[in-house]
């Protein structure tokens, strides 16, 4: 694809944006790790409680995701999802340049032998998640010990200067990155190849999505995991990087196990897609502060046909 020129103007507004992006990246990094906790709480109650960033809609979405909890219980989830994604921010600077062995430190996993060989059983695998827990921590274990370069999806981000960093960011951890416009092709080809693809399976998926059941509310979810798995036949599995600590985590990994007859249709799509949100809804329910509850996860209204 042929690059767009960029204007002066856009491109001075990308660069200031970028210089602001290293300079945050640069102040969240002399933090020590021994102040995280406190330094993204007071950074929480200023975003949540001041500047109000996006607080009705994480709100709305936790009174929609626990109507059975006390506003002050809602409202304290909110909060804390504030904190938690402060936090995991601050987590992922402070792991640029970690070793092998810090990683394998801070990330446990009470179940490595079976998910060894279920990397070296499978070969290529779909391993999905949410906005959940410490999702970057999780990729890097699972980059460092279980599956041979994997890839990860994402989107490809609006400022090029942006991007680039976190492409370097990913290529030192060890994983190659598929931007999610036209990775459909070269994810089928890389699992053929044997390698693992990672991706974030529950963004609204607007009107290419299909509508799955989240927290008893119809929501429109991406068909990218679940159809990457139903036309190349690998695995598809649900992996989650629970906080159990600052700099502490816990990681799981889950296989979706559905019956299908194998076909690529909307029947066999919404499935698997409903399978792997109902595992994600499990663990959310364990601990529902460690979800992205700021991002609009029912965009897209339902009409039943």
């Amino acid at each position: 694809m042929k690059k767009r020129k960029l204007t002066f103007g856009k491109r001075l507004k990308y660069l200031l944006e970028y210089a602001a992006f290293l300079l945050i990246v640069g102040c969240f990094r002399l933090v020590p790790e021994s102040r995280l906790d406190s330094v993204s709480g007071v950074l929480a109650r200023l975003t949540f409680d001041r500047l109000k960033f996006r607080r009705n809609i994480a709100l709305a979405n936790v009174a929609t995701a626990f109507p059975e909890k006390s506003v002050q219980e809602q409202e304290a989830i909110a909060r804390g999802s504030y904190q938690h994604f402060i936090l995991m921010i601050m987590e992922v600077i402070k792991s640029i340049g970690w070793s092998r062995d810090r990683i394998e430190a801070v990330v446990e996993v009470p179940d490595y032998e079976r998910v060894r060989k279920v990397g070296a059983k499978d070969g290529g695998a779909i391993i999905m998640t949410g906005h959940f827990g410490n999702w970057e921590v999780g990729v890097m274990r699972v980059t460092h010990n279980f599956w041979h370069e994997p890839f990860a999806i994402q989107q490809r981000q609006s400022n090029p200067y942006v991007d680039r960093s976190i492409l370097r960011f990913r290529e030192r951890l060890g994983a190659g990155l598929i931007y999610s416009r036209g990775s459909m092709r070269q994810g089928l080809a890389e699992l053929k190849r044997g390698h693992a693809l990672a991706l974030l399976s529950d963004q609204d998926g607007g009107k290419r999505g299909v509508f799955v059941p989240f927290f008893g509310k119809m929501a429109s979810t991406p068909i990218g995991s679940a159809l990457l798995h139903l036309r190349s036949g690998k695995p598809i599995y649900f992996f989650s990087c629970v906080r159990l600590a600052p700099l502490k985590y816990r990681m799981d990994l889950e296989e979706i196990k559905v019956d299908t007859d194998g076909d690529v249709n909307e029947e066999n799509l919404t499935k698997v897609t409903r399978e792997s949100i109902a595992t994600l809804e499990k663990y959310v329910r364990k601990y529902p502060s460690q979800y992205l509850w700021m991002h609009k996860r029912w965009k897209t209204p339902y009409t039943e046909e």
